[in-house]
């Protein structure tokens, strides 16, 4: 067998080895690329994954910013409505007592007429109060009682007011800023 193989010319075992050699590089390069294809396709299902997470937590810090968001607007509006309560209750309130200050002030011009009728007949005419201290007296406390009722709504409005406020701002202020890597 040796002696067969001895036979076969040089230039055909260097054809042959020319050409194993070449089958081989071409057979690593279809196996090289094989693997190449493979890492790739690798390498795209987990750029895929990694962008499907990335979109579903921007997905999922959005919802949770306009969960907050709606709960700040209900807050808002609870403390909103429950200011234009109690603003509606202060001015019930005021009227009461500008009712009840007004028959005061009836019952008060009442008793000085009749203090002054029963001291002179001729000074109870309308107008005369000038002269007479209680009458005087009488005429400032009520002026003074109708703007300290006037001061008075006003300040409970702004007491309404400056409350609601606060409240809206420490809800506020309580809840975290929307980051900047969000949507």
């Amino acid at each position: 067998m040796i002696a067969l193989l001895a036979a076969i010319p040089l230039r055909f075992w260097i054809a042959g080895g020319l050409l194993a050699a070449g089958l081989a590089y071409g057979v690593s390069l279809k196996l090289e690329t094989i693997e190449l294809e493979r890492d790739l396709s690798e390498e795209k299902t987990l750029r895929a994954f990694d962008q499907t997470r990335a979109a579903e937590d921007a997905a999922a810090r959005e919802r949770q910013y306009r969960a907050k968001e709606q709960a700040l607007n209900q807050n808002r509006d609870e403390v909103v409505n429950d200011a234009i309560r109690k603003t509606e209750a202060a001015a019930s309130a005021v009227v009461a007592s500008n009712v009840a200050s007004e028959q005061l002030r009836q019952r008060i011009a009442t008793l000085v007429a009749a203090g002054r009728a029963a001291k002179d007949p001729g000074a109870a005419r309308p107008g005369a109060a000038a002269g007479d201290p209680i009458g005087v007296l009488a005429d400032v406390l009520g002026r003074a009682d109708t703007r300290a009722g006037v001061l008075a709504a006003y300040a409970d409005r702004a007491r309404t007011a400056g409350q609601a406020c606060e409240q809206l701002y420490d809800a506020v202020a309580a809840t975290p800023a929307r980051s900047s890597s969000a949507p």
